[in-house]
């Protein structure tokens, strides 16, 4: 499932029930059918599989139409301990060769 460089395109009701197919999401795009051939959003979603069993996907899209998205997973409440350590993770910048290293693992421009 890795696409290193998508190209920009239009997102159909059909791609984004695709998409919660395979990420176990709901999505629902009030006043039009599942399977309706009209762009939703535009722009580019990528999937990568950094390791086994390991999914992440970025978007970079302009909403176009409206829609509801839900989860069909139970939620999980990571403990307080772990929030404020991935908090305080995202405040301090890493090295330029590990963000490199990070970058390249995720096929993603630095």
């Amino acid at each position: 499932m890795n696409s290193p460089r998508a190209q920009a395109r239009p997102h159909t009701p059909r791609d984004l029930h695709a998409y919660g197919r395979r990420y176990g999401l709901d999505y629902r795009v009030p006043g039009l059918s599942p399977r309706a051939e009209v762009p939703v959003v535009t722009g580019t979603v990528r999937e990568f599989s950094p390791r086994p069993g390991m999914q992440l996907v970025a978007s970079d899209v302009e909403v176009i139409h409206r829609y509801d998205s839900r989860s069909r997973m139970h939620a999980w409440r990571p403990p307080s301990s772990l929030l404020q350590g991935l908090e305080q993770a995202l405040i301090t910048p890493l090295p330029a060769p590990v963000q490199r290293l990070l970058f390249e693992s995720l096929g993603l421009d630095n």
